[in-house]
């Protein structure tokens, strides 16, 4: 298990690269990487308290146009919901690590020590302080104790309150006492990568061919599908053929049917790492899609833009995909989407068949459901009512 501290955390985001590869250790070593609660809600709190600052600066500022313009101004800036700010940057989150809960033992611990000012609590300038880092330190240690079968990876850079990892100061030493050959500290995200993964050298043009393999696409689609990032419930727009003789459309992607075209249209990042005898090549992809989706009932080709941060293995002589995050799908622009020339006529056959399937699903619910993994609830009628008049 691979425990964080906040401070290793502090400034990345969940689409970084940092993050992708704990997601990669993760996927590959089959090590967990978690949080202790406290640090998922120092996480939360932190984007939290920017926007509700900015939300405070927001309203003064409508104010005071408000105030100096003669005809009078209506600018609805909606209340402030810091709650929902906390909500979503968990689930964010949530997609790198999952949080070890803090049992009531550890807190009140925590508070005994920042009282009594025992490490990893402290004094500055004459206040007491530590109390939420004792907190972090114990579920570390509550989990290590709880799970004697399993090496224990606590990951921090505040040195000053935990130590080097080489000792711990006092009543610290006792926490682990009788654990040290399986509890470590490490004290960085670099130290984390050389503990279980290796950075190699990247044969740019291979990986890029196994990318571009058929077989590679047809992963990409299906693992894009299964887990949420190609969504049925129209929560990503895409592009299609208008009526003859007019521009494309974008609109909602009801229902989306996988099975048409796959290419790589940009890699934007590539960095290979051994994990003990296998390689593997982590890249920012880009690839254009095309598949089916339901308009008002109707079966029709679309296309769609899909970045994803992926894991590619480089062993064997199949090349293996593992979707690490992928952001919404985008809609093909005029030019691309015209140049995949698809057909404008709805589907027959096995795909018209299992189209009717999805037709009946959609119908079914009264609410759409949000299956993608990074994304919350959107308002899809203005898509909808764009194609409407478009048509």
């Amino acid at each position: 298990m691979i425990i964080l501290d906040t401070n290793i955390l502090w400034g990345l985001t969940p689409e970084g690269g940092s993050t992708d590869l704990l997601r990669a250790i993760r996927a590959v070593s089959g090590e967990r990487v978690a949080v202790p609660w406290m640090v998922m809600e120092e996480l939360a709190a932190q984007q939290a308290l920017k926007y509700q600052e900015q939300h405070a600066r927001a309203a003064e500022a409508v104010q005071a146009l408000r105030e100096v313009t003669p005809w009078g101004l209506d600018v609805p800036l909606g209340p402030c919901e810091p709650e929902e700010v906390r909500k979503h940057w968990r689930r964010q989150w949530g997609t790198v690590v999952e949080v070890i809960p803090t049992s009531p033992q550890a807190f009140q611990e925590a508070a005994f020590r920042e009282a009594n000012q025992l490490r990893p609590c402290r004094v500055v300038k004459g206040q007491k302080i530590g109390s939420r880092d004792a907190a972090i330190w114990l579920t570390a240690v509550e989990y290590a104790q709880a799970h004697p079968e399993e090496h224990v990876y606590f990951v921090s850079g505040n040195n000053k309150d935990f130590g080097d990892g080489t000792s711990y100061p006092a009543p610290m030493d006792k926490d682990v006492a009788g654990m040290t050959d399986r509890f470590r500290l490490l004290p960085s995200m670099a130290d984390v990568v050389a503990e279980f993964a290796t950075e190699t050298t990247t044969d740019e043009a291979a990986v890029r061919a196994l990318l571009e393999q058929l077989s590679t696409g047809s992963q990409l689609v299906d693992a894009a599908t299964r887990y949420g990032w190609l969504p049925m419930d129209g929560s990503f727009e895409c592009t299609i053929s208008g009526v003859p003789g007019s521009e494309p459309l974008i609109v909602a992607a009801h229902g989306w049917l996988s099975g048409g075209r796959v290419s790589v249209s940009e890699i934007q990042s590539m960095h290979s790492y051994r994990f003990g005898q296998h390689e593997w090549c982590a890249a920012v992809v880009t690839w254009q899609l095309t598949g089916t989706i339901l308009l008002d009932g109707v079966t029709t080709w679309a296309g769609c833009s899909l970045t994803a941060s992926v894991l590619l293995a480089l062993n064997g002589s199949e090349p293996r995909l593992t979707i690490l995050r992928a952001d919404t799908p985008q809609p093909l622009s005029r030019d691309i989407f015209l140049s995949f020339n698809l057909p404008r006529i709805k589907l027959s056959g096995a795909g018209e068949d299992a189209a009717e399937v999805m037709r009946g699903s959609v119908a079914a619910s009264q609410t759409p459901v949000n299956l993608h993994p990074l994304r919350g609830p959107r308002a899809y009628e203005g898509a909808w009512a764009r194609a409407r008049r478009a048509q």
